[in-house]
C-alpha cells in the first residue's frame, strides 16, 4: 500500500516505513487506519488521510471478489458511501 501511495498521491516519497513528503526530514502523511467493511465476497481495509494540500483524502484496499486498491479524496463522502461506491463501480 505505501509503495502504491507513493505512486499515487503526489509529492510524497518513502523512507523506511513512514509517508514523508519531498525534501522532509521528521513529518509525514498522517495516515491512520479507519476501519474494514465486508461486502458481498469482497473484503475491504480503509485508511484515512490529508494529502499534502489537506485534502481529505484515503486509500482503500480490496481482497477477495473484487480486489484492488484505491486512492483519491474523499470529495465529502463518507467512509461507507466511499466503499459501496467503488464496490458496485459507481464512482473511481
Amino acid at each position: 500500500m505505501l509503495d502504491y501511495l507513493q505512486w499515487e498521491a503526489p509529492g510524497i516519497e518513502l523512507r523506511g516505513d513512514a509517508i514523508l513528503e519531498k525534501d522532509e526530514e521528521t513529518s509525514g502523511l498522517d495516515l491512520h487506519f479507519h476501519r474494514t467493511f465486508d461486502l458481498d465476497d469482497t473484503q475491504y481495509w480503509m485508511w484515512l488521510f490529508d494529502d499534502l494540500n489537506g485534502i481529505p483524502s484515503f486509500c482503500l484496499i480490496a481482497v477477495g471478489g473484487k480486489p484492488g486498491m484505491h486512492y483519491d479524496e474523499t470529495f465529502g463522502l463518507t467512509p461507507e458511501q466511499i466503499v459501496i461506491g467503488t464496490h458496485f463501480n459507481l464512482i473511481d
